[in-house]
């Protein structure tokens, strides 16, 4: 019953216990957490002015992190606000997909239906066509992808 009013609110709800469910928000270079349990907010000052289009936290190395996708790039902040990567993303790649294995980016290109691979220094390792943008996975250093009803495996 708690309420909270957030610029940039996220629409999902972070957390992987009761104690730790979250939503998030972001104004002016801080990154607000509102625990729903308590009606606690927290804040964290991020370390550069940000204009998302999403943030979302994820979990690498059972750290959190804070996922900020901007038109351009990418950046990977830490639970202090301090900027531990930032990726440009790939020309056309549009839409950030998700990390994986704490070392795989993902993005698609909806235009030309690619999915372009990155690693955490922003190299791109793959690049496929796929038949939409949830037609794939990874497998520790393998990328599955699914094309005209054809399995393609690639090694990363």
């Amino acid at each position: 019953n708690h309420q909270f009013n957030f610029k940039s609110a996220s629409d999902f709800i972070a957390g992987e216990n009761e104690d730790d469910l979250h939503k998030l928000g972001y104004a002016n270079q801080y990154i607000y957490n509102y625990y729903l349990k308590t009606g606690i907010v927290d804040s964290i000052k991020v370390d550069r002015q940000l204009t998302p289009i999403e943030l979302r936290w994820k979990k690498i190395n059972n750290k959190p992190f804070l996922l900020a996708d901007e038109p351009n790039r990418i950046f990977i902040i830490d639970q202090f606000g301090y900027i531990e990567t930032e990726i440009l993303k790939p020309q056309g790649a549009t839409k950030f997909l998700d990390i994986h294995s704490n070392q795989f980016l993902v993005f698609y290109d909806m235009n030309k239906e690619l999915l372009y691979i990155l690693n955490r220094s922003g190299k791109i390792i793959a690049k496929s066509t796929v038949d939409s943008e949830n037609a794939f996975s990874i497998s520790e250093n393998q990328l599955y992808v699914i094309t005209n009803d054809k399995l393609k495996i690639i090694n990363l």
